[in-house]
């Protein structure tokens, strides 16, 4: 991440769709630019809430683990079990967190 914030030095934007946030963050703030490249990664974790707090990071594409999981189950009951798959049911929601609507 800072070899790539100092090769491209017009970087505005930065989406991390993997585990590597705190080094994303680490990054800009190293290279003094926490707050100025909008960083959005997922999950509202305790490392995530800290980054949202600080205008490190702008947002955070979250799910509910807990559904996704009861979810999961349920599918995989209905499909061992031959009954049919309540689409409806196992609709996961994608909450879009910032600064200003941290739960």
């Amino acid at each position: 991440m800072t070899g790539l914030l100092d090769d491209h030095p017009d970087i505005v934007g930065l989406y991390n769709v993997g585990v590597g946030t705190s080094g994303v963050a680490r990054a800009l703030i190293e290279a003094g630019r926490g707050g100025q490249v909008v960083f959005v990664g997922h999950d509202v974790t305790v490392v995530t809430r800290k980054l949202l707090l600080q205008g490190v990071m702008d947002a955070a594409i979250s799910q509910n683990p807990g559904h996704e999981a009861r979810a999961a189950v349920r599918v995989l009951l209905a499909l061992a079990r031959a009954e049919p798959i309540l689409r409806e049911q196992e609709k996961i929601r994608i909450d879009i967190v910032m600064r200003d609507n941290l739960p």
